[in-house]
């Protein structure tokens, strides 16, 4: 599976189960905003109540730290049926912005993952 952290361009950081300053919206797979379970600088990894395909193209809203990116496009990376939540997937998403916005996004998630302790 492309999720192997051996095949990995940037490194997963665990999402902290009371981080609430970063929220994921995907009107496509779900009305209910996301926690993501982890991030890392190019993606994150997020639990959909709908099955997307692998490749397909998503526009998302990524809130961090109280900063929304709006139409943010995303791509699925790779799909993990669960098997005891029927319909239920874990999803890899691959964040794609460019120039500033990626940037600023990078410098905010950084910051993100200092503030939480997960990166030394």
């Amino acid at each position: 599976m492309a999720s192997s952290q051996k095949n990995r361009q940037h490194s997963r950081h665990p999402v902290g189960l009371f981080m609430i300053s970063l929220k994921l919206e995907i009107p496509k797979l779900t009305e209910a905003a996301l926690a993501p379970e982890n991030v890392s600088l190019g993606g994150m990894k997020v639990v959909v109540p709908l099955k997307p395909s692998v490749g397909d193209h998503l526009l998302c809203t990524i809130e961090l730290k109280g900063i929304r990116y709006e139409n943010c496009p995303a791509k699925v990376a790779w799909v993990q049926e669960i098997k005891d939540e029927a319909g239920s997937c874990e999803v890899g998403l691959a964040i794609d912005l460019e120039g500033d916005a990626r940037a600023n996004f990078h410098e905010a998630i950084m910051e993100h993952l200092k503030d939480e302790g997960n990166i030394p």
